[in-house]
């Protein structure tokens, strides 16, 4: 739970984060919502289902709906427009940390091109660490 503003106590500044989001074998995406209420994980299951009934409406009204598949990842934007005229509200973050997570850590050269500024930074980061290098080289003897 999240309060915001002066008075901790205060259950009208409360908002509640919840995460909604879908994986796949290739891919998942995610948002995290606010809202005032605290909903239980079947509350929030059930808000969900709401909302994707109300996508999956709009999907198969509109000229991309031709067919009977349906998944989640189609409707996916549609849902969280639904969740957000039901009261939630998207939570802006103040800072983010997010890199590529297959590269070795420990080696610059590792998907060399498709490395980004955070995971350069981490691996200077170990490389530089005088306690990790020394677990490391008691760890090969």
């Amino acid at each position: 739970m999240i309060k915001k503003g002066g008075n901790k106590g205060s259950l009208r500044n409360r908002r509640c984060l919840y995460n909604i989001g879908y994986g796949t074998h290739e891919e998942s995406e995610s948002t995290q919502m606010l809202h005032k209420r605290k909903f239980s994980k079947s509350e929030l299951r059930d808000i969900v289902a709401k909302a994707t009934i109300e996508a999956a409406k709009e999907y198969f009204e509109s000229e991309f709906g031709s067919d009977e598949h349906l998944s989640f990842q189609q409707i996916y934007d549609s849902v969280i427009k639904q969740m957000k005229k039901m009261g939630f509200k998207e939570a802006k973050f103040e800072a983010e940390f997010s890199i590529f997570g297959w590269p070795n850590l420990l080696d610059e050269k590792d998907w060399e091109g498709q490395r980004d500024e955070n995971l350069d930074f981490l691996t200077k980061k170990l490389k530089g660490d005088k306690k990790l290098k020394t677990i490391m080289i008691l760890r090969k003897l």
